[in-house]
This record gives structure tokens, C-alpha cells and sequence, in this order.
């Protein structure tokens, strides 16, 4: 499979789940992280999955919400979003599913970069 992993895709993103005060892509300490994940290990279980491309998410990106599950403020937001980003992979690999992700996410559970 493959995923343009938090871009917003004209209008997939929901409001709630948008970067505050950036290019409004999915901020990946709100509430976006639990819906991909979710959705992402439901798929794999009920197919069978192996193999997960995605792009992005690129590190850096701020968000300056304060109302988001997993960050505080803008303060916060890079180092929350790196972590949570950091876990979705190695969550990936644990399932064994082999992971083509951006290079700065490599060791954190990728499998070729």
C-alpha cells in the first residue's frame, strides 16, 4: 500500500486534525495519528498487508494548536509530532510489515530507504 501519509489532499484532512498556522497538512500529535493508526493496523489485519510505502510525513512541520490530543502549543509540536511519527513505524514493523519510508525515519522501524 501506499500513503500520502499527512498531506492534505484537498480536503481529506479533517478540520479538527489540521496543522495550525502552517500549510494546514494533518498535524501528526492531534487526533490524526490515532485515526491512521487505527485504520492503517485494521487494514493490515483484516488483509494481510506486507508492504507500506509512504510519503511523508517530512519532519519540522509546527502546529501551533492548543486544543490537539497529543501536543500542547507550537512549543511542543515538532518534538510530539517527531515522536508519534518515530512510533507509527516502529508500531509498522512490529506487525511485520515491510516499510519504505522517508530516510530520517530509517531507524526508527524502516526497512529501506
Amino acid at each position: 500500500g501506499y500513503d500520502l501519509i499527512c498531506l492534505d489532499r484537498g480536503g481529506s484532512v479533517e478540520k479538527q486534525y489540521q496543522a495550525v498556522g502552517n500549510t494546514g497538512d494533518a498535524c501528526f500529535a492531534s487526533g490524526w495519528y490515532d485515526e491512521l493508526f487505527g485504520k492503517a493496523t485494521s487494514f493490515i489485519n483484516t488483509t494481510g498487508l506486507s508492504m507500506l510505502e509512504t510519503d511523508g510525513p517530512y519532519g519540522g512541520e509546527t502546529c501551533a494548536s492548543t486544543s490537539h490530543a497529543h501536543h500542547h502549543n507550537l512549543d511542543d509540536s515538532v518534538y510530539q509530532q517527531t515522536m508519534f511519527q518515530n512510533a507509527f513505524y516502529k508500531e509498522m514493523r512490529k506487525l511485520g510489515v515491510y516499510v519504505n519510508q522517508p530516510d530520517n525515519y530509517f531507524f526508527q522501524g524502516g526497512s529501506r530507504a
